[in-house]
C-alpha cells in the first residue's frame, strides 16, 4: 500500500473522543497517517474532557493532500465547524465521512 493520508477534524471543544481515538487507532493500525486538524490551535478538548493534539487549522489544511477527510462529530461540531464541513467537502466531490459510524453525500 502506498503511504496514505487521513485528516480528522475534531472541533476545539465538545467533539466525541471515541468518535476519533476508535477511527485513529484503526487507520494508524493500518498504515496510514493520521493528520488532526480544528478550527483552533493547539489542544482540542473532547466533551468528556480528555485532550489531543492539533496538528494544523482547518484553515491550513487542504483537502486535496488527503486520501480521506473525517469529520468527528460532537456537540461542538456544529458550534464550530459547520462552514469549514461545508467549504473542505466543496474542494473534494462532495462526499465527506462525518463519524466512524454513519456518513453523509452531497452536504456541500
Amino acid at each position: 500500500m502506498a503511504h496514505r493520508k487521513v485528516l480528522m477534524v475534531v472541533a476545539h471543544e465538545g467533539y466525541q473522543q471515541i468518535e476519533y481515538q476508535i477511527p485513529k487507532k484503526a487507520l494508524t493500525q493500518a498504515g496510514f497517517t493520521v493528520v488532526t486538524a480544528s478550527n483552533k490551535p493547539g489542544i482540542a478538548t473532547a466533551k468528556d474532557k480528555s485532550t489531543t493534539k492539533v496538528d494544523l487549522t482547518v484553515e491550513q489544511a487542504i483537502a486535496g493532500d488527503y486520501d480521506a477527510l473525517i469529520f468527528v462529530g460532537g456537540p461542538g461540531t456544529l458550534d464550530n465547524l459547520d462552514n469549514q464541513i461545508r467549504k473542505m467537502s466543496r474542494q473534494r466531490d462532495g462526499t465527506v465521512t462525518t463519524s466512524w459510524r454513519k456518513s453523509m453525500t452531497n452536504t456541500a
